[in-house]
This record gives C-alpha cells, structure tokens and sequence, in this order.
C-alpha cells in the first residue's frame, strides 16, 4: 500500500514538472517569435512579411502565468504531503523556484509587448527604454536559466 502512494507521489511531481514544461514551451515559442532574427521580419513584401503581434503574445502570456500559479499551487500543496521524503521536497521546492523564476520572466517579457502594443497605437516607447528593458531582461532570463540547470540535475537524478 504504501508502494502505491509512493507512486502516485511520483506521478504527481511527474505531472507538475510537465505541466510547468509545456509552459516552458508556450513562452519559449513566444520569446523566439519576439527575438529571434527572421528576414521575414523585415522585409515588408506582401505573403512573406511577418508582423510580430504583440496583442496575441501578451495575451499568451497572460494565459501562461495563469496556468503556472494553478501548477505552483499544486506543488505548494504536494510539497506539504507527509508522504513526500526528502528527495521529493528539495526537488518540489527547487521546481517551485524555479516556476517563480520562470513567472518573473514570464512577466518581464509581457510588459516589453505591452510597451510595445502601446508604442504600435502612438504612444512614445523609445529605442533607450527598449533597449533597458531588453538587457534587464536578458538579465533576468540568465538567473532563472541556472535554476533551470539545477531543477534538471534533481530530476534526473529522481527518476533515474
């Protein structure tokens, strides 16, 4: 019987980091679209010119950092099972960490399409602003990458 607790603890961070990976995706697939040289961005030539659109991305993230407080929840909440052992809790508690970090570079990556849908319907956002919001940023996305190395040497090593 306890076998099959184990298990479904198991299953259970299993779902959680999954679920916090495909989120991962979602933003990475955004952060790209932003970021990544297209030369399809810029030549304005009909059927091959790519807008970037901000609106979308924003909202998309939007939808991300909803999705990624239900998984933090859920973490928060498994992570204070008694039946979880020490492995379990450091490794939920860095996911945890990490899924905050992920959350704030979720949000920093929102308010330079936010800034940048303002910008599109008039208002000022100059390229120094830009430029600022783009490097702490970038900033911002190294630190959270650490943790991201860390949480995969846990994983690997829990489910190996």
């Amino acid at each position: 019987m306890n076998s099959n607790k184990e298990n479904t603890i198991k299953h259970d961070i299993y779902c959680i980091l999954i679920n916090s990976g495909n989120v991962l995706s979602d933003y990475l697939k955004i952060h790209n679209d932003i970021f990544t040289f297209s030369i399809r961005k810029i030549i304005p030539i009909p059927f091959i010119f790519k807008k970037i659109d901000y609106n979308k991305s924003y909202y998309s993230l939007s939808d991300d950092i909803d999705k990624l407080n239900s998984i933090m929840e859920r973490a928060e909440t498994l992570s204070n099972n008694k039946l979880c052992n020490a492995n379990e809790i450091i490794l939920l508690n860095t996911s945890k960490i990490h899924m905050r970090e992920l959350l704030i570079v979720i949000e920093c990556l929102m308010n330079i399409c936010y800034k940048m849908m303002i910008k599109l319907n008039g208002n000022k956002y100059d390229m120094k602003e830009y430029s600022q919001d783009c490097k702490d940023y970038e900033n911002i996305r190294y630190n959270y990458c650490e943790t991201g190395e860390l949480l995969n040497i846990q994983c690997k090593n829990y489910f190996d």
